[in-house]
């Protein structure tokens, strides 16, 4: 398995089990696809909360703030911004 693949596996599962401890949602019922507003009812509080634990986290800066509250595949997005 190439390294890539190892990494962007490693930022799921933490990602997954940020916004699962944030939301208070089981990690199965997270995956790529999940939207924070549409399926998951989040505010825009908790996106910012969420945001500001994945910049602490991961030691990244999320420019892309305002499209993770309102693109349907938010989660994927937030991902593919970390990595």
């Amino acid at each position: 398995m190439c390294a890539d693949k190892v990494d962007a596996d490693v930022i799921e599962k933490k990602v997954i089990e940020i916004i699962s401890d944030q939301i208070g949602l089981d990690e199965s019922e997270l995956t790529r696809e999940v939207s924070f507003i549409t399926d998951l009812s989040v505010d825009s509080l908790d996106i910012v909360e969420l945001i500001m634990q994945f910049e602490g986290e991961f030691g990244v800066c999320i420019q892309e703030r305002r499209q993770m509250e309102s693109r349907p595949s938010a989660m994927g997005r937030a991902m593919l911004s970390i990595l």
